[in-house]
């Protein structure tokens, strides 16, 4: 098959797949070519193959070249690895708002690392938030990198939750440790105070 610009979606996919077979086969140069012929008329999974090549090699403009290549610039993939870029160049503090941007385009995986941060940081209504959007991308959580459901989702939030109310329930004098360091013969120790 001839690439042409009256490809639809079907034959492109099926032409990525051709170059993920040769790819797989220890053909790569000629498996990244047809990828490459596929980015430039905006087929999506092949830039994402290609740019996350080039981001583990930290070639950051090669990477960036191929976001270039989509025709929709504000799709939610492209809108995360935007944010993958920025977190690779920039480090993760840099890529936050890159990664709630897409997070708000309906991305999953930027959903899924939004749910995680919202709940490190205790705001649960933002959590449940992004666990409602999740809701709609659950086959696509099956398939991630590391599979999870949305129950599993709903047990992590709760079981955080739980925990978070039952250390603020404690009272102050609660919150006083002693912990022994070193041996009986030394009689040290170390007091520990933990306040919210």
């Amino acid at each position: 098959m001839l690439f042409t610009l009256t490809m639809n979606a079907k034959e492109m996919d099926q032409k990525f797949q051709e170059g993920l077979d040769l790819w797989n086969e220890g053909k790569s140069q000629e498996g990244a070519d047809i990828w490459m012929e596929l980015s430039e008329h905006g087929h999506l999974v092949s830039i994402s193959e290609l740019f996350y090549i080039f981001l583990d090699q930290n070639e950051f403009d090669a990477a960036q070249s191929y976001i270039d290549c989509a025709k929709n610039q504000n799709d939610p993939t492209i809108l995360f690895l935007k944010a993958r870029l920025i977190e690779e160049r920039d480090g993760i503090s840099a890529a936050v708002e890159s990664f709630k941007i897409a997070a708000d385009a309906g991305h999953p995986g930027s959903l899924s690392l939004i749910f995680d941060w919202a709940i490190q940081d205790n705001n649960f209504d933002e959590a449940q938030t992004y666990l409602e959007k999740l809701q709609a991308h659950e086959l696509l959580l099956s398939k991630m990198k590391e599979p999870v459901t949305i129950e599993e989702l709903r047990q992590k939030l709760e079981k955080h939750k739980k925990f978070i109310q039952e250390i603020s329930g404690f009272e102050e004098e609660d919150k006083v440790f002693t912990i022994a360091v070193g041996s009986d013969d030394t009689n040290v120790y170390l007091e520990v105070r933990v306040y919210d």
